[in-house]
C-alpha cells in the first residue's frame, strides 16, 4: 500500500517524483518507470524527465520529448 505521508512537506518535484515511483512501481509490478512532466516552450509543449526507476543507462531514456515523439510522447498525447 502506498504511504502518502512520505510526500508531506516535500517541495522538490524531483524528490516527490522519485518517492511516487518508489511506491508505485512495486504496487503495479512494473520493472521500470519514467516520470515526465509537461513544460510549455516557445516551440510547443515538451516532456521533461524528472525521475526514473531502474531505467537503463544505455540507451539512456530521453531527457526531453515533444508530444507525439515515440511511445512515451504518443502516450502523453492520448492521455
Amino acid at each position: 500500500m502506498c504511504d502518502m505521508r512520505l510526500l508531506q512537506g516535500q517541495r522538490d518535484i524531483r524528490h516527490v517524483s522519485n518517492l511516487i515511483l518508489s511506491q508505485l512501481v512495486p504496487l503495479v509490478n512494473a520493472q521500470q518507470a519514467l516520470f515526465y512532466l509537461t513544460k510549455p516552450t516557445e516551440h510547443g509543449t515538451v516532456l521533461e524527465l524528472v525521475a526514473s526507476y531502474a531505467a537503463p543507462h544505455r540507451p539512456r531514456p530521453p531527457q526531453r520529448l515533444h508530444l507525439g515523439d515515440g511511445l512515451i510522447g504518443q502516450c502523453a498525447v492520448e492521455k
